[in-house]
């Protein structure tokens, strides 16, 4: 699976800085450094369907990004 884009909305970005510490950067290098994907659910819209991905930053730090779709 290749990711070519990430569409960030100001107030998704906002609660992932504030609650949990993460920037979209972080999230965008998890994603560059091959994270593990998994189908966690079927999206409310026909054909759309919920991803995780778990994986490092370039720094280290290990991230779970969820509810993503694609």
């Amino acid at each position: 699976m290749k990711i070519d884009d990430f569409i960030w909305l100001d107030e998704f970005t906002e609660k992932l800085e504030t609650k949990h510490g993460v920037y979209p950067d972080e999230v965008e290098e998890v994603f560059a450094n091959q994270p593990a994907i998994r189908r966690i659910q079927k999206g409310r819209v026909s054909g759309e369907n919920l991803y995780r991905a778990m994986g490092q930053t370039s720094n280290g730090r290990y991230l779970t990004y969820c509810n993503f779709c694609l």
